[in-house]
């Protein structure tokens, strides 16, 4: 805990701290990752633009499910006076996905807002071998091998790992020029 308290001295001011060393051409970054219900909705927003497939259709689909199910009961009814189950059944299948899209959103933040890890900070260390973190929940070492792609956002960085997660560095603690040597290293 010792380590954590010496971490946190001149963290006061604001929630990250940069500190890079350049040898030569090695790269050797260090950064300070601050956990905080700002880094959380920022990393769920730029999923949800540059690395969501559905999710991000998810709410205009549900609408156009809606209207779609609301206009064709209309015309059906009035033109044929008849009604149908499947206009209603596309109308609320419509509300569902709405309803899912919200749920799922504040689920998955409300799951990082209570856990172990809000309002923490991770020392992330970057070389040309390896990322390494070190949190007082423990430490790990990752090969660039071991990460299978990198997607630069508008507000940061997303590290792709082989099983569809990914760990997302913002902006703010890592600068633009750093993130370009991340990809590199990755990429090759």
């Amino acid at each position: 805990m010792r380590k954590f308290e010496k971490l946190k001295q001149g963290l006061d001011k604001c929630s990250a701290e940069i500190k890079v060393l350049i040898k030569g051409f090695a790269m050797n970054v260090e950064i300070i990752q601050r956990y905080n219900k700002d880094y959380f909705l920022e990393n769920y927003y730029e999923w949800l633009k540059y690395r969501s497939k559905f999710r991000k259709h998810q709410k205009n689909v549900g609408i156009f499910l809606m209207f779609l199910g609301f206009i064709l009961g209309m015309i059906f009814f009035f033109q044929y006076n008849s009604s149908s189950f499947i206009f209603p059944l596309v109308f609320f299948f419509g509300v569902g996905m709405i309803f899912n899209f919200y749920y799922t959103k504040h689920t998955w933040l409300k799951e990082r807002f209570t856990s172990k890890q809000n309002d923490r900070e991770i020392k992330i260390c970057f070389d040309d071998n390896k990322m390494c973190s070190i949190s007082e929940f423990g430490s790990s070492n990752l090969d660039w091998s071991f990460f299978t792609d990198a997607i630069k956002t508008e507000k940061g960085l997303f590290l792709l790992l082989g099983n569809g997660t990914s760990i997302y560095i913002q902006k703010s603690v890592l600068h633009e020029n750093y993130m370009d040597e991340i990809i590199k290293h990755i990429k090759n």
